[in-house]
């Protein structure tokens, strides 16, 4: 796809890629806020007003390498990853997401509790 932006990510690291001009961003952050300053002055996007509440719903499901992780802990990986998913679904398919051990069907649990805000507590809820 034309101009599509890859977003990977690892702990504390994310990669850009601008298919438009050919070049690709990295750099490691530690905090979450400096990370998402960094997207928007790549990406020229604008998050932290009108979505911001659709981040903070309290107990969202995160998942990595396997476990069920809480955003209600502040893990530092788990928020990275739930600001760069929802930054994927409200700017719609201008950028994918890779994350290892990611499952297809806990990214369709996401979908759903991020885009319903949904508070989930438990794995069963879902």
């Amino acid at each position: 796809m034309a101009g599509c932006l890859v977003i990977v990510l690892s702990d504390k690291t994310v990669t850009i890629y601008d298919s438009i001009e050919g070049k690709d961003y990295t750099r490691e952050f530690n905090d979450i806020l400096e990370m998402i300053e960094y997207i928007n002055s790549c990406m020229d996007l604008r998050i932290m007003e009108r979505d911001t509440w659709k981040l903070q719903c309290a107990e969202v499901l995160a998942a990595k390498n396997g476990n069920v992780w809480d955003l209600q802990d502040n893990t530092f990986d788990c928020r990275i990853f739930m600001v760069m998913y929802a930054l994927h679904l409200y700017t719609g398919s201008a950028m994918a997401i890779k994350k290892e051990k990611m499952s297809h069907q806990r990214l369709i649990w996401l979908d759903r509790i991020v885009r319903n805000s949904v508070v989930v507590h438990d794995e069963d809820d879902i």
